[in-house]
Parts: C-alpha cells; sequence; structure tokens
C-alpha cells in the first residue's frame, strides 16, 4: 500500500511533500499525495485515510493534531529545530503611516487607515484561507481592535495584496508566518499583542479583557512537528 500524504494550500507545504515523498520512495515506498483540509485531516488520520502530514504548525493545527494525539490514533514522530510565529504582520513602509508599530495599540489607533471599500470604516485584516482556523475575529472582539477580518482564499492572495501594497505605497495588516520565503524578499515584523499563555484561550479571567478569550497574541516560538498514523510504524518501518 502506498504512504498517503495531505496536499494542503500553502506553497511550502505543497513543494515539501513532494520533497518528503521522493525521500520515501528512494527507500523503496509507494507514495499517494490527497488533496485535503488542513484541519481536518487529522481527523482522517484516524479514520485510517492519511499516514503522514509533514508539516503541523503549532499555531494553527495544534489543537486539531494534539486531540488526535490524546485520542492514540496520530503519534506526534518529529519536532523540528527550527521555532515557528504566525502572526499579525506588516511590511515596513506601513511604519511610515503608523508610528508606534509594532505595538498592538498603535496599530489599533491607525486602524482607520488600513479600512478598505467593503470594511465599513473600520480596518481590514487580510487573514489566511479560513481552514488555517486562526481565530482572528475571537482576537479582534477580546481585544476590541477596530477591524474586521477578510480572509483570502489562498496563500497566493495575500502575496498578491502584499506586492499591491508596496508598489502603490499603501497600509496593509496580513497574516504572515516564519520561516517563510517572504523573509528573503520582504522586510517587515509581527504585530506585537500581549504574550501568549494557554490560559487566554481557555480562561477568560486572564489577561487584558477579563470577559473574552483570545486576549492575546499567537506563540512566538511554536513548535513545527511531523505526526503520523498510529499504525505507520508497524506497515512501513524502514519509513519511520
Amino acid at each position: 500500500d502506498p504512504i498517503r500524504m495531505p496536499i494542503h494550500n500553502w506553497s511550502s507545504q505543497i513543494a515539501g511533500v513532494y520533497i518528503m515523498g521522493a525521500i520515501l520512495e528512494s527507500a523503496g515506498n509507494n507514495v499517494e499525495y490527497i488533496p485535503a483540509d488542513s484541519t481536518l485531516v487529522y481527523t482522517s488520520m484516524c479514520e485510517g485515510d492519511m499516514d503522514l502530514v509533514h508539516e503541523v504548525w503549532e499555531s494553527s493545527f495544534g489543537p486539531a493534531f494534539e486531540e488526535m494525539v490524546a485520542k492514540g490514533c496520530v503519534i506526534d514522530a518529529v519536532t523540528h529545530d527550527t521555532k515557528t510565529r504566525e502572526e499579525w504582520w506588516y511590511p515596513i513602509h506601513v511604519e511610515d503611516h503608523c508610528p508606534g508599530l509594532p505595538d498592538w495599540e498603535a496599530l489599533n489607533a491607525c486602524a482607520a487607515m488600513f479600512a478598505t471599500a467593503d470594511s465599513g470604516g473600520k480596518g481590514s485584516y487580510l487573514a489566511g484561507p479560513v481552514d488555517w482556523m486562526k481565530a482572528d475575529q475571537e482576537r479582534v472582539d477580546g481585544l476590541n481592535l477596530d477591524f474586521v477580518v477578510n480572509n483570502a482564499g489562498t496563500a497566493g492572495a495575500l502575496w498578491a495584496a502584499l506586492d499591491v501594497s508596496i508598489a502603490n505605497d499603501e497600509p496593509i495588516v496580513m497574516f504572515n508566518w516564519t520561516p517563510n520565503f517572504t523573509e528573503v524578499l520582504y522586510e517587515g515584523k509581527f504585530v506585537e499583542f500581549p504574550e501568549f499563555h494557554p490560559d487566554c484561550n481557555t480562561d477568560p479571567g486572564w489577561g487584558v479583557n477579563p470577559d473574552a478569550l483570545y486576549d492575546c497574541g499567537n506563540p512566538a516560538g511554536a513548535y513545527l512537528k511531523i505526526g503520523v498514523w498510529e499504525g505507520f510504524e508497524a506497515k512501513w518501518p524502514n519509513a519511520f
């Protein structure tokens, strides 16, 4: 049987899954690539329909991944040495328009300059695709940000909007992550929200807003893991 791996909707994952597949094939294994939702894929692993996920980002997919690990049907196989961050981000020219950045309160004070035709006078935050599960609206509510959340349909739509912003010297605040190819092409900074703590997402009493969850940023030194189906090692010992 082939080792089944998902194809998701961002470029590094797509490139990486084919590299991973080539490595597995060089060891004598067969590989099958299957388009899959990047959050529901862990349920698919528990159901025996997917075998290996090579990019598990803590901030986006940690809760879904960890839930299935706790059930015992997904194995936490490898933690990469690199640390990750996924957060609101802006290209460096935006600091000329909004003094005080990267502080989140300075961003909120400048919200109107990020308005778009359909944002009702509020700032527009360009988030990633909906299935990346970033809880952006919950953060907007928790920190009383004067922003609306607009989800890009694809990762490519994020970079297209970024290019337009830079070409026209227009403000933009958007989702980005590290490590990512954008670090080579564009200078920018993450917005600095209140420091992440696990209780921020579970205890309304924690944080700057005593009545809401998600009143903090994402983890600044988050994990990147490889997860495999529980029967992976027994079925493909030379690939484990």
